[in-house]
């Protein structure tokens, strides 16, 4: 069986480097990030 938190855990950094490979602009991630 697979759990769920490790499967969230592996799905949020993918969709943070999915969108920031989307982005081109990395000014929006910075202003997350800070």
């Amino acid at each position: 069986r697979f759990n769920r938190r490790f499967d969230l855990a592996g799905m949020i950094p993918r969709l943070a480097y999915a969108a920031l490979r989307t982005v081109p602009m990395p000014e929006k991630l910075l202003k997350i990030g800070l």
